[in-house]
């Protein structure tokens, strides 16, 4: 009996010196579970707010804030003439295509005077409906309804051989002439441009867009490189496509006469 008093005075001796352990033990368990827990949901919720974000935003992961033309990119997804690739993506430096200049050059007119409904597969008045005949593009394509629409407003016809190569990259001042050719800026104002001297140093007068070049120059939609060189035959590409766009666009919508930030 004593011995059993002695083993059980003992237990309870252990016990009594274990419990300021155990206590922090299981204290120290339960903060580190709280803060495993609170990490988690940390991380869940930062997860759902980029989530969220990116369904909710008319941002680019390849378009940084601080990209020169990111204004402009914005401008025109939130109008609905840009829309990026299935990946998200805009590819801003990317040289831009017969088609992809196609879609954004025709929302000019989109912005102004269609609805998605309006003048996409029909003429808008009584222009001739163009049948789409090409060898090399596919019905039901993406960029169908802007190649109709290009057709009948004569912004952009095929080649000879029956293609018009949805997919052969564009140079700057093909882009500016379908762009000037299709916007209400410079209806009727072309033929009026007298080029004196070179606008850009790599612009000589003879040269068949030195008009629209002189006119954008003018209207300060198009600028110079650190060397006053334009670069006209140089592939464009889809950030400045977009920032020419937006330019004409933003002045029409302020009324300006010349575009200025």
């Amino acid at each position: 009996m004593r011995k059993y008093l002695i083993g059980s005075i003992a237990a309870m001796s252990v016990l009594t010196l274990l419990q300021p352990v155990l206590a922090a033990e299981t204290q120290q368990q339960t903060q580190e579970q709280s803060q495993t827990q609170e990490t988690q949901v940390s991380v869940e919720t930062q997860e759902q707010s980029q989530q969220m974000t990116q369904e909710g935003s008319m941002e680019f992961p390849d378009v940084a804030i601080a990209h020169m033309n990111h204004a402009a990119i914005i401008y025109l997804r939130e109008k609905g003439i840009i829309g990026g690739y299935p990946d998200g993506t805009f590819k801003p430096e990317q040289v831009v295509n017969r088609a992809e200049a196609l879609k954004m050059i025709m929302g000019i007119t989109n912005f102004k005077y269609w609805t998605k409904a309006e003048c996409v597969f029909s003429a808008c008045g009584t222009q001739e409906v163009k049948t789409l005949n090409f060898s090399d593009t596919e019905k039901g394509a993406w960029y169908e309804q802007y190649l109709q629409a290009g057709l009948n407003n004569s912004i952009v016809q095929g080649y000879p051989d029956g293609t018009f190569k949805p997919a052969q990259t564009v140079n700057l001042v093909e882009n500016l002439k379908m762009v000037l050719n299709q916007t209400f800026l410079a209806v009727d104002k072309l033929d009026a441009v007298n080029v004196v001297s070179a606008p850009f140093a790599d612009t000589p007068v003879n040269q068949w867009y030195i008009k629209y070049v002189q006119y954008a120059k003018d209207k300060g939609l198009i600028e110079a490189d650190a060397s006053n060189n334009l670069n006209p035959a140089q592939g464009m590409t889809r950030a400045k496509l977009a920032e020419l766009v937006y330019r004409v666009l933003y002045m029409d919508e302020k009324g300006m006469d010349k575009y200025s930030k």
